[in-house]
């Protein structure tokens, strides 16, 4: 669902999405939803449950392959195939539209070899396509590799139920990013879509000596820019795509400075990403 024009960049990023914290509704349990991608040659699996209880969700996403791994859901309304969701993974690298069947989402960012990333999110009653997002060094998404599942989501669990509490908050819609709370250290971060769009947060800071001008200018470069990025990778954090009216509640690490936030998605109808709309910006760090 996410532009891979600098995708391949990003794949650095480490496994920083944690545990959340215990949620703040004592009367209800989340689902406990536990996946795990492995790799043989150049495939991929994700071993998933069939079916789970809707509702609030904990997941625990475990690494067992080479390279950064993400996961990506989304609910599915209608008949449709994972081959369908395929032919769109396939265009949405070009900017193709969404699906008007697809909705929801949610999931984690990158985790790491040999790690477990963990996210808080809701799920609602019916079918759910789930894979791996990210590309290898070809472009291909690795949900078109065969990390792909489909998980029957079976009710929406306690109304009342919610999501964890959290000491930060990125909220996104048409086209910006509104970010409170953040500060050096352990962040629990509530990622909320309020707009019409989908969208996700990808967050690097910003190298030494460089701007948010030369960000702008290397993501908007084609082909290869050519010298060191003018982010640190390495040291990015970043989310799923989240659909409208949908949030995850993520535990992230950060250091002190300043960090360009960017969105890679493309709007439904298709088109160029978002970043190219004013959703790249500089976020600071206390």
């Amino acid at each position: 669902m996410r532009r891979s024009a600098r995708c391949l960049l990003v794949m650095l990023v480490a496994g920083t999405v944690l545990s959340a914290c215990g949620s703040d509704d004592k009367s209800s349990s989340p689902t406990e939803l536990k996946v795990t991608v492995t790799a043989n040659g150049d495939k991929f699996k994700l071993d998933a449950p069939t079916s789970i209880d809707g509702g609030v969700v904990n997941l625990s996403f475990t690494n067992s392959a080479q390279g950064p791994h993400s996961l990506q859901f989304v609910k599915v309304t209608g008949t449709h195939t994972t081959d369908e969701l395929i032919t769109f993974l396939n265009e949405s690298e070009n900017g193709g539209p969404v699906p008007d069947w697809i909705s929801e989402g949610g999931g984690i960012g990158d985790v790491a070899p040999g790690q477990t990333g963990k996210s808080t999110f809701k799920l609602t009653d019916g079918l759910h396509f789930v894979w791996d997002d990210e590309t290898n060094d070809s472009d291909v998404n690795y949900g078109t590799l065969g990390a792909l599942a489909e998980i029957t989501v079976k009710g929406n669990g306690d109304a009342d139920a919610t999501l964890p509490d959290a000491s930060g908050s990125i909220t996104a819609k048409e086209y910006e990013f509104t970010v409170q709370g953040l500060k050096a250290g352990s962040n629990t971060i509530r990622f909320d879509n309020t707009g019409q769009q989908f969208h996700h947060f990808i967050a690097a800071p910003i190298a030494a000596g460089k701007t948010l001008d030369d960000v702008k200018t290397f993501f908007n470069t084609q082909g290869d820019p050519g010298g060191p990025p003018p982010l640190d990778f390495e040291k990015g954090v970043g989310g799923a795509v989240v659909g409208p009216g949908n949030a995850v509640v993520y535990n992230i690490d950060l250091e002190a400075g300043s960090y360009a936030m960017v969105c890679f998605v493309n709007d439904k109808a298709g088109g160029p990403p978002h970043f190219t709309l004013g959703m790249l910006q500089q976020v600071s760090v206390a």
